[in-house]
């Protein structure tokens, strides 16, 4: 029985896929909810103040720096977030730039090919998420912010498009860390 209890813990979790019942005889490891049940780890230890907000950027920025320098091309799912923003920008749609935004950083740290690298920022994103939208939609002048966010995803884009993968990590630490910079106490 705690065998079993096990297993439907983890078939709860999305790590393992079986029928309708869980059994003990043919239980499948599956990888399909990987990254929503760690998303769901993260942001429930981000919930209940055991990951500091800080602790997430920093993550953040290491990591999300590391796989810019894997990067050779720009990715046309990160291209296309950048149309997104940019009609966001003149539609001054906080909610459409911030979905963008997560599909830019997203793509691009996958685009090296590190599937981790991928993952772990597919995580970290969905755990800040929160904190990127109710601050675009706090802002005062928030189409200026958006506009200012967009020139920076371009330099960024066009750092890696030039191959100075170098200079675009140094681009996304100083944006990501910009942006949060004083909310991360």
């Amino acid at each position: 029985s705690t065998v079993r209890e096990a297993l439907r813990v983890l078939q709860a979790q999305g790590l393992l896929t079986g029928a309708d019942t869980t059994s003990t005889a043919r239980p499948r490891v599956t990888h399909e909810h990987t990254a929503d049940s760690a998303a769901t780890a993260l942001s429930t230890a981000l919930q209940v103040g055991a990951v500091p907000l800080g602790d997430l950027v920093e993550l953040r920025v290491l990591l999300e720096a590391a796989a810019l320098r894997t990067v050779v091309a720009v990715p046309n799912g990160a291209r296309a977030a950048i149309e997104r923003m940019r009609v966001a920008t003149l539609a001054d749609d906080s909610v459409a730039f911030h979905d963008a935004d997560v599909d830019f950083h997203v793509a691009l740290a996958g685009a090296g090919g590190n599937k981790a690298f991928g993952l772990v920022m597919t995580v970290l994103r969905d755990s800040i998420a929160g904190y990127l939208l109710s601050e675009l939609d706090s802002r005062e002048n928030s189409a200026a912010t958006l506009g200012a966010l967009l020139a920076e995803h371009e330099g960024i884009a066009d750092a890696i498009e030039r191959g100075a993968v170098d200079e675009a990590a140094v681009l996304v630490e100083r944006h990501v860390r910009g942006f949060y910079e004083g909310r991360t106490q």
